[in-house]
C-alpha cells in the first residue's frame, strides 16, 4: 500500500519530544516501524515535514534553540524521503487579559501573541493534493490538531477508498515519550 505521512513538527515537538531525550528522531524508522505492524505490505513512499523555524528572541534557549532547529531540519532535508515545509511565526503585540478571579475584561495587560502561520494550511492542502493525485493509496497524519480535521474530513468523503491513519504525539502518564497509532 503506497503511504505517505505528514508530519506537523509543532505538533510533535510540543506533544511528545520537549524536555525528553528523543529530539533526533528518525522519523522515517518510527513511520516504518508503525507500518509493519499495521500492515506489512505498506510502503512509506516520503515523509512531508511542517513546521516553523524557531524565533530566537522569544524562545528561552535564544539563539541554541534555533541552531539545534537548523541542525534537525538540515538532517531531515539530507534524507531522499522526507521533504521539509516551512511556514512562518508571526509576533504581534497583544493585550491579553491579566489572570485573576473573576475575570476582568478591563483587567489587561501588554503582552506578545507568537502564531504559526501557513503550517497547517500547507500540511492539509498537502495531503489532500497527494491523494487527489492518486499519488498514495493511505496516508499517516502524525498530529493533535483539530485543525486538520476538516482536511482529514474531505479526503474522508472524497476519497473514500484512502486508508486514514492518525499518530497522536503525546506523552504518557509515567513521563515518558509515546506515540499512540489509530488507524481505520
Amino acid at each position: 500500500m503506497r503511504t505517505f505521512a505528514y508530519v506537523d513538527g509543532y505538533n510533535l515537538f510540543y506533544g511528545c519530544l520537549r524536555g525528553s531525550l528523543f529530539k533526533w528522531l528518525d522519523l522515517g524508522e518510527l513511520l516504518r516501524g508503525i507500518l509493519r505492524v499495521q500492515d506489512p505490505a505498506s510502503t512509506l513512499l516520503g515523509t512531508r515535514y511542517f513546521t516553523s523555524r524557531v524565533m530566537p528572541k522569544f524562545s528561552p534557549h535564544g539563539t541554541k534553540s534555533e541552531a539545534a532547529q537548523l541542525a534537525y531540519l538540515r538532517a531531515l532535508d539530507a534524507q531522499p524521503d522526507v521533504h521539509v515545509t516551512l511556514g512562518r511565526y508571526t509576533a504581534v503585540k497583544f493585550r491579553a487579559m491579566r489572570f485573576c478571579r473573576p475575570p476582568r475584561a478591563d483587567k489587561r495587560v501588554a503582552t506578545w501573541r507568537l502564531e504559526e502561520k501557513e503550517t497547517d494550511v500547507s500540511l492539509a492542502v498537502s495531503m489532500y493534493r497527494d491523494v487527489a493525485l492518486g499519488l498514495v493509496d493511505q496516508i499517516i497524519l502524525v498530529s493533535n490538531d483539530s485543525d486538520l480535521s476538516p482536511a482529514l474530513r474531505m479526503i474522508r468523503e472524497d476519497f473514500p477508498g484512502v486508508r486514514i491513519g492518525l499518530v497522536i504525539p503525546s506523552r504518557s502518564e509515567g513521563g515518558t515519550s509515546g506515540e499512540r497509532a489509530i488507524t481505520e
